[in-house]
């Protein structure tokens, strides 16, 4: 079952690369050509195009599909986090690349965990309570970066509030700070690495992309609560 669970993942996540091409769609980002046929093929399409995050897109969707039925058997719960996860991977990986989160996607994921927070074993008021939680703490932080940050592109934007209220609602109020915790940190450590590098006169990005180290965070605490 694991197996097969990963293999759907995989071409879940192969799916998923589409949509995240459609998103980045632009000039600066135009649709690929016609693919070949081996590049419709999960792993060996993305290495061929060289497409490190389709990959990692395609790899983590495996991974977490094989760990949330692993750990709650293939039922309503498992599809329903797996669902969760997928949204979190795809925000993370347009974030990466584009520095942008599609707001709107959020919204309707937010409301459909909150609305369906039982299938995940989560009280309404839990998840209310989680959602309204990160989301104020999110939206203090974002007024912050705009004081401290003036004239200048802040680090840290709107998107990122609508992100942690969807993580707030997912994970509920008592597993919020895990849930924020571990994107938090990471997004720290990632910061501070850059700080270093650019001490040492190494040319790096002035910005990280905050939200693709907040649904990495929340992706891990998915994993760790169901293993």
């Amino acid at each position: 079952m694991t197996i097969l669970m990963a293999l759907f993942g995989l071409w879940a996540g192969n799916l998923l690369n589409l949509i995240i091409a459609r998103q980045l769609a632009s000039d600066e980002h135009p649709l690929p050509p016609q693919r070949a046929w081996i590049e419709w093929l999960p792993i060996a399409g993305t290495l061929r195009r060289k497409d490190w995050v389709g990959l990692a897109v395609e790899v983590t969707s495996a991974f977490m599909a094989a760990t949330l039925v692993g750990s709650y058997g293939l039922g309503a719960r498992s599809l329903f986090l797996f669902g969760a996860s997928l949204v979190l991977i795809d925000t993370g990986a347009v974030d990466f690349k584009i520095r942008m989160i599609d707001t709107l996607v959020l919204v309707i994921a937010t409301l459909v965990a909150l609305l369906f927070a039982p299938l995940n074993e989560l009280r309404w008021l839990r998840s209310a309570q989680g959602l309204a939680t990160a989301g104020a703490m999110f939206l203090f932080f974002f007024v912050l970066a705009k004081v401290l940050f003036r004239g200048v592109q802040a680090p840290f934007g709107l998107g990122d509030v609508y992100l942690a209220a969807f993580i707030g609602a997912l994970a509920g109020f008592y597993a919020l700070p895990y849930a924020l915790f571990y994107g938090m940190g990471l997004a720290g450590a990632v910061a501070l690495a850059l700080i270093v590098l650019r001490a040492f006169g190494r040319s790096v990005p002035t910005y990280i992309s905050y939200g693709t180290y907040l649904c990495l965070g929340a992706l891990f605490f998915l994993a760790f609560r169901a293993s």
